[in-house]
C-alpha cells in the first residue's frame, strides 16, 4: 500500500501574480454577471423583477450583471431561487463560459 502523498510530494498549485489573479477575478465576475443576466432575460425579467423576487436592490442586480462586484453565496442564492435554477447550474455554466472565453480569446488579462 502506498503512503499518502505529504505536501512536498504533491502535484505544483501555480502561483499567481496579483495582476494575474486580479485578472481571473474579474474574468469570473464578468461571466457570473453574463450568465445571470442570460438567465434573467431568457425568463422574461427585468433587474427590477429580479430585485424583487430575489428581496435585493436592483442596483446590486446591476452592479452583479456588469460584474462591477462579487456577491455572497447568499445574494447568488436568492438569485438563483428567484430564477429557478441551483447554485450548482449557475457555477457550471459559468466554468463553462469561463473556458469558452479564455480558449477563443474574447477575454484577454490585462
Amino acid at each position: 500500500m502506498k503512503a499518502p502523498q505529504t505536501r512536498s510530494e504533491s502535484p505544483a498549485i501555480k502561483a499567481y501574480s496579483k495582476k494575474e489573479m486580479d485578472a481571473e477575478v474579474d474574468l469570473h465576475l464578468r461571466v457570473l454577471g453574463y450568465c445571470i443576466q442570460g438567465r434573467r432575460k431568457a425568463r422574461g425579467f427585468s433587474q427590477k423583477t429580479l430585485a424583487a423576487r430575489a428581496h435585493v436592490s436592483r442596483g446590486e442586480i446591476q452592479h452583479n450583471e456588469h460584474g462591477r462586484h462579487g456577491m455572497t453565496e447568499a445574494t447568488k442564492k436568492r438569485i438563483c431561487l428567484a430564477l429557478g435554477n441551483s447554485v450548482v447550474e449557475l457555477d457550471a455554466e459559468v466554468d463553462r463560459v469561463e473556458h469558452e472565453w479564455k480558449a477563443d480569446g474574447r477575454y484577454k488579462k490585462k
